[in-house]
């Protein structure tokens, strides 16, 4: 069974802005914020910057540059984990 898409989040990485395309097992692109539009609509088809597996491990051409729990949303605090959803 293929994961559920969740609402996109706005996100905060290293200092870059992205977008996370997150699906409920926790997993989903992390895209360049001119890939979707204000309220996070897909509009244009290209390279994500990153990718969140579900293990919570964010690999970038390969590598492993980050956990899930490194994401924070813009405009909150709060890191983002599994159990937090959104």
């Amino acid at each position: 069974m293929f994961p559920k898409a969740l609402p996109p989040v706005r996100v905060e990485l290293d200092g870059e802005q992205l977008w996370w395309l997150q699906n409920d097992d926790g997993s989903g692109a992390l895209a360049p914020l001119e890939h979707c539009d204000e309220d996070g609509n897909v509009v244009c088809l290209g390279e994500s910057y990153a990718h969140v597996f579900s293990d919570g491990n964010i690999s970038r051409y390969g590598a492993t540059i980050g956990h899930r729990d490194d994401l924070v949303r813009l405009g909150d605090s709060r890191t983002l984990s599994k159990d937090q959803g959104e």
